[in-house]
């Protein structure tokens, strides 16, 4: 760990997602830390990468994860297209 300001901080890699429509609208998520459930925040799809893996193997992992929360017919299209760009950045059918 690294210490920040008296804190200490813990230093991991992340791979990140940042969906884009074709009007230019970022999907985000809207959350809050339990410690401090006041204080909600905007973040980006994703976490951190494991040992070895690598960030487009890493995102494939969290964006299905993300999008899968409530099963409705506009979430399952979107996890579609989602599952299809991942398809794409790895070069597999």
């Amino acid at each position: 760990m690294t210490t920040v300001n008296g804190r200490q901080v813990r230093n991991r890699v992340c791979a990140r997602v940042l969906p884009v429509n074709g009007a230019g609208e970022v999907l985000l998520l809207h959350g809050w830390d339990p410690a401090v459930p006041d204080a909600p925040y905007w973040f980006s799809i994703g976490g951190a990468t494991d040992p070895g893996e690598s960030l487009v193997d890493a995102a494939a992992w969290w964006t299905p994860d993300a999008l899968d929360a409530d099963g409705s017919a506009a979430n399952e299209r979107l996890t579609e297209i989602m599952r299809d760009a991942i398809r794409t950045i790895r070069g597999t059918p």
